[in-house]
């Protein structure tokens, strides 16, 4: 397995109760902060080899270049959960009649012309397969900077947990994970 930390992104701006998962939102004045305590954290890492991957989106995308530790590689299969026709609203806009459904059962149900849970953990697995191709050196850290939705993801497939208990475990923004086959756990 590959040796892979995962780090959620920071705190988007005008993301309160609102549906965003493929929005490219701006980030929040709390950036500056977030970026440091995330460089702070991972200071004990700076004299290694690494990777890093990130969602195309500038929350994503924006954390993974200013953690300044090398080349970031954009990988399409980070994205966050599509929410199809609810992107953009906010959550209590959502019609009851319709998210219930849905919130009953967001591992096999997707929102209207969105996706699946279960589709955005086939897109996880897809990316962990693509790592695992790779020829990997031993000493070298895969740094992933992603979205809730695949990092949740990858941590039930990692901890062998149903898809449904995924949102079990908060995950704050700025949150570091580290995977490495024997269970996901705080960085």
């Amino acid at each position: 397995m590959a040796n892979l930390l995962l780090i959620r992104h920071t705190t988007p701006a005008h993301a309160e109760g609102l549906c965003y998962g493929h929005l490219d939102l701006d980030l929040a004045s709390s950036y500056a902060e977030e970026l440091q305590l995330i460089r702070e954290h991972l200071a004990p890492l700076s004299r290694g080899k690494f990777r890093v991957y990130s969602s195309p989106l500038k929350r994503c995308r924006q954390l993974a270049e200013d953690l300044d530790l090398g080349p970031v590689c954009i990988d399409e299969d980070l994205r966050e959960m599509h929410f199809g026709e609810w992107e953009g609203l906010l959550w209590d806009d959502i019609p009851r009649e319709i998210s219930t459904p849905w919130t009953d059962d967001f591992v096999e149900l997707a929102p209207p012309g969105g996706e699946s849970f279960r589709q955005v953990e086939a897109r996880a697995l897809r990316f962990l397969a693509s790592l695992e191709k790779e020829s990997q050196e031993e000493d070298r850290l895969n740094i992933c900077v992603s979205h809730s939705g695949i990092i949740r993801a990858l941590r039930c497939w990692d901890l062998k947990l149903h898809l449904d208990r995924a949102f079990d475990t908060p995950l704050p923004y700025g949150a570091i994970f580290r995977l490495a086959g024997a269970g996901s756990e705080p960085a």
